[in-house]
């Protein structure tokens, strides 16, 4: 996946800033595919920078309420979880196309998917279905190793952890 970084943090001011040429830098990095990118993830401060520069484009939803960053006409999903170092002000984003993430519906030995209750001291007794459920979401073109994983499902900690992903397409 090295071959699809393009960082600048090391790089001399202005140079070692997002810009529209860092930018285009760094969808050339998918070559011919750098047409398939439809989103951006980036932190909040990051957001704001390209914001204060007017390099944002905000439109409103279908019902007028909430603004939908664009940068590069690409969709802006803004995320303090991201990568940001306020001290370096060093920032991770990363540039996506649609399907990146998967979405399903997983199940666990350990978890009882569906089960009833019943509360026989109220009124008439009352009755109660719990359904659990669980959502995936996966990056794709990755897979999860277990190797790691000291619960019954993976700290956070243990999700950022390289050792447990790998590459497969």
């Amino acid at each position: 996946m090295a071959g699809n970084v393009h960082d600048i943090s090391a790089e001399v001011d202005p140079a070692n800033l997002i810009s529209a040429s860092t930018f285009i830098d760094a969808e050339q990095k998918l070559g011919d595919a750098k047409g398939q990118l439809t989103g951006a993830m980036m932190h909040s401060a990051v957001e704001s920078y390209l914001a204060k520069k007017d390099l944002i484009d905000y439109e409103k939803d279908s019902e007028g309420g909430t603004r939908i960053p664009f940068y590069k006409e690409k969709r802006v999903i803004v995320d303090d979880a991201m990568a940001y170092d306020s001290g370096t002000k060093v920032a991770e984003a990363y540039l996506f196309g649609p399907g990146a993430i998967g979405l399903g519906n997983g199940s666990h030995p350990k978890i009882v998917p569906t089960e009833v209750d019943r509360n026989k001291q109220s009124l008439s007794g009352e009755e109660f279905l719990v359904n659990r459920k669980i959502f995936t979401l996966h990056p794709r073109g990755i897979k999860w190793l277990e190797d790691t994983v000291t619960g019954d499902t993976p700290s956070n900690i243990e999700l950022e952890m390289a050792v447990n992903w790998e590459r497969v397409y």
